[in-house]
C-alpha cells in the first residue's frame, strides 16, 4: 500500500478524510479521521496543570485566516496562554497561501511564550490585552511589519530587546 493521502484535514468541528492506494492492483482504501479533540477550526487547546485554564495554538500552521480571534474561553474555562512558537515562521511561502496579518488576543491572555509570533513577516498588527504579565523572549523576532498596540499599565516581565518599543503604540 502507498502513504495515506490526506484529503480533508480534521478540525474541531468537522471530521477529515483519507485514502491510499494499492502499489500492485491500484485499489483504493478511503477512511474517515475523526474531529479533534479540544480544537475548534483553527485552533487547538491544551489544558494546563491546575486544570482551570487553556494555552493555544495553531492546529495546522497552514490552515489559519489572514485575521484570526483568539477567544477567551474554551469548554467554558479562560484561555490564558499563547504557546511556545504557537505561529512561528508563519509567512507567506509554498505551503502557506494565506499568511496571518492580524491576531487578536482576548483579555484573559495572561502569558505570550518565547517564539510565539517569531517570524511571522506579514503579520502587521497585534494588541496586548493588560492582562498580559509575561512576554516571552523573542515573541515577536523578525515580525519587521508589525504594529503593537499594548493596553498593560506597565511593561510585561521579559520585555526583551527582539521587541521593538517604538512600534508599542
Amino acid at each position: 500500500w502507498g502513504e495515506w493521502i490526506i484529503d480533508a484535514r480534521a478540525t474541531g468541528l468537522t471530521e477529515g478524510s483519507k485514502h491510499r492506494e494499492c502499489t500492485r492492483c491500484g485499489e483504493i482504501i478511503e477512511t474517515t479521521i475523526p474531529k479533534l479533540e479540544n480544537a475548534d477550526e483553527y485552533l487547538t487547546y491544551t489544558l494546563l496543570d491546575s486544570g482551570e485554564e487553556y494555552s493555544v495554538k495553531p492546529t495546522y500552521l497552514d490552515y489559519l485566516p489572514s485575521e484570526l480571534t483568539i477567544p477567551s474561553t474554551f469548554n467554558g474555562k479562560p484561555v490564558v496562554v499563547v504557546e511556545f512558537e504557537a505561529f512561528a515562521n508563519h509567512r507567506e511561502s509554498p505551503d502557506i497561501i494565506v499568511p496571518i496579518t492580524k491576531v487578536i488576543l482576548p483579555d484573559s491572555i495572561k502569558a505570550i511564550l518565547p517564539g510565539a509570533f517569531d517570524g511571522c513577516t506579514r503579520l502587521t498588527e497585534i494588541n496586548i490585552p493588560i492582562g498580559v504579565e509575561y512576554v516571552g523572549e523573542d515573541a515577536f523576532r523578525d515580525c519587521d511589519n508589525l504594529t503593537i498596540y499594548c493596553d498593560a499599565h506597565r511593561k510585561p516581565d521579559a520585555w526583551d530587546g527582539y521587541w521593538n518599543s517604538s512600534n508599542c503604540n
